[in-house]
């Protein structure tokens, strides 16, 4: 009989398997009980012998670790089972003594790191503090409100138009539902913007606003979007611009779109994030 042990920090099973013959000899449940048993009939011991060896590899793949002949337990015993309380008595008694180490305060107080201090704010150099992350006991200094929203009211006005050529743009290569959804952003484009536009289309002007401008990223203009539109239109702006891409030439002002569909559980992670 070959015993094998599965044990994590919910259970303690055991499983084991034993060839007679043409048949299969197993039995399995919690360490400690009798657990249960079942005989499985084959054509002959060769294919016994095969189901066998393909049993115990599905085992040891889910974990069970077999244990050694000499010292396999039976299902009915216990790990501790096997012990006496005097061994055990034993074994307690010659465990060395443990002496929990002492150490003295740091007299030196200025050599304690600031952000080990209760409630001290952590200075930052100057020459890093544009990359440092805010947070909720920082928050740093509050976004400046907008009045007119002027960046959000004009995005990618002056793609269509520039040096008295006009824009013309390539979006074939997007799927159908892209598009549309292209086609209405150029619609939009010399019109007003507001944060009632469905958020894909406000990213693609977004998108025409940060690559075929010659202003380039204006971080205000995100802002504006979550000023007026909310952080959850914002970020779903965000997750629609990291799939456009856009190729322009300066030349005759041809302006290619490629669209990269996300995976849906991808696109959930960004939104659980």
């Amino acid at each position: 009989m070959r015993h094998f042990i599965y044990q994590d920090e919910k259970s303690h099973k055991f499983w084991a398997v034993e060839q007679q013959g043409n048949e299969l000899h197993i039995s399995w449940g919690k360490v400690g009980t009798k657990g249960q048993s079942q005989i499985k009939s084959f054509s002959d011991a060769a294919a016994a012998a095969k189901a066998e060896l393909k049993l115990i590899a599905e085992k040891v793949k889910k974990g069970y670790v077999e244990q050694a002949k000499d010292n396999s337990l039976q299902p009915s015993q216990t790990v501790t089972g096997s012990l006496k309380v005097a061994d055990l008595s034993t074994i307690i008694q010659e465990q060395p003594s443990f002496v929990a180490e002492t150490r003295a305060p740091d007299k030196n107080t200025d050599a304690v790191l600031p952000w080990l201090a209760k409630d001290i704010a952590v200075v930052f150099p100057p020459e890093v503090v544009h990359t440092t992350l805010s947070h909720r006991r920082f928050p740093g200094v509050p976004v400046q409100q907008a009045d007119k929203l002027t960046q959000l009211r004009r995005l990618a006005c002056s793609v269509s138009q520039r040096d008295n050529k006009t824009a013309t743009f390539d979006f074939s290569a997007c799927s159908l539902e892209w598009q549309n959804t292209v086609a209405q952003a150029i619609s939009q484009i010399d019109g007003l913007k507001t944060t009632q536009l469905p958020s894909p289309v406000m990213a693609v002007l977004t998108a025409l606003e940060m690559k075929c401008t010659r202003y380039k990223v204006r971080e205000d203009v995100m802002d504006q979007i979550v000023q007026e539109g909310g952080l959850e239109y914002a970020t779903d702006v965000i997750i629609h611009l990291q799939q456009i891409d856009i190729e322009g030439n300066d030349s005759n002002l041809l302006i290619v779109f490629y669209v990269q569909i996300m995976p849906d559980d991808f696109v959930m992670q960004l939104h659980r994030f």
